[in-house]
């Protein structure tokens, strides 16, 4: 609704539209841009647990094995708007069409970002199990590099 967008125009200089570097390339409706397609995942257990985010030196499963920034499909949220994926609304399945979760208009799964700067694909058949661990910085799962 673009009302309730309106109010986050507040930046004097910020241009109204999110800068294509921000939009994913295979969306949907590219002409859409002012809703973002990356979010970060926050609440409790994550990097992001409140007010502060957690030091890279206290990710004990360590930096590769941490989601930081992921794909969302359909968020609407607009790109200035601090408004991120909550562990605690959020599906584990990707792609999942009734909930908010990780997801792509690519086919067969969604981008993602590590805490340690790499980027990876995550197939849309990886284990919800396996899609919460990797959003848990200290969780302690015996998980593998995807």
């Amino acid at each position: 609704n673009n009302s309730q967008l309106a109010h986050f125009n507040f930046f004097a200089g910020i241009p109204p539209q999110m800068p294509s570097l921000y939009v994913c390339p295979s969306r949907d409706s590219p002409e859409s841009t002012v809703l973002t397609d990356y979010q970060l995942i926050t609440g409790p257990g994550t990097i992001f647990p409140g007010a502060a985010s957690l030091k890279l030196g206290d990710i004990g499963d360590g930096s590769s094995k941490t989601l930081l920034i992921v794909e969302t499909r359909g968020s609407q949220v607009h790109w200035m708007e601090p408004r991120d994926l909550d562990i605690r609304t959020m599906s584990f399945r990707l792609n999942d069409p009734a909930r908010p979760c990780i997801g792509s208009p690519h086919r067969r799964g969604a981008n993602v970002l590590f805490a340690d700067g790499s980027v990876r694909f995550l197939a849309d058949a990886l284990a919800s199990g396996m899609v919460k661990a990797y959003v848990t910085p200290d969780g302690g799962e015996d998980i593998g590099t995807p």
